[in-house]
């Protein structure tokens, strides 16, 4: 019965999360942004589109991801010339925190298959203790 019970109310409160949107959500956490952006930069090859993210501050950033070369995404539809929340990763299942020291860089891969033409994709970084975060563009298709 705890299970069942249990099951319910993860559903239920995903369901409202999900029902919010990610902007809204990730409000209280992006209060007070990185002092530096990291670097971006996109490769788009047959099957995937590789993001390289250069840490080009002088501390760590972490990012949440199922693998470090798959952050947890963010994504918006330009919809009748209006970027609109479109979905996210929000379930959290298998995400583990992955980190960037200063000057580092780390590599994502998607398949070239998710970027619909008029979609963009971002993900969170964060600082130790999450006393910075920005959520940061990693690729835009038109």
């Amino acid at each position: 019965m705890k299970a069942i019970l249990a099951s319910f109310w993860f559903i239920v409160i995903s369901a409202a999360v999900f029902a919010k949107g990610w902007p809204e959500v990730l409000a209280d956490q992006l209060k007070v942004p990185l002092a530096q952006s990291p670097k971006i930069e996109v490769k788009k090859e047959k099957d995937e589109v590789i993001v390289r993210v250069k840490n080009v501050s002088k501390e760590r950033i972490h990012y949440a991801g199922s693998s470090s070369d798959s952050p947890q995404a963010f994504w918006e539809e330009l919809r009748d010339g209006e970027w609109i929340t479109a979905g996210w990763d929000f379930c959290g299942l298998g995400i583990t925190n992955f980190t960037i020291g200063p000057q580092e860089t780390a590599e994502f891969r998607f398949l070239r298959g998710f970027f619909e033409k008029n979609r963009r994709l971002f993900t969170i970084f964060h600082t130790d203790g999450r006393k910075r975060a920005s959520i940061i563009l990693l690729h835009e298709e038109r």
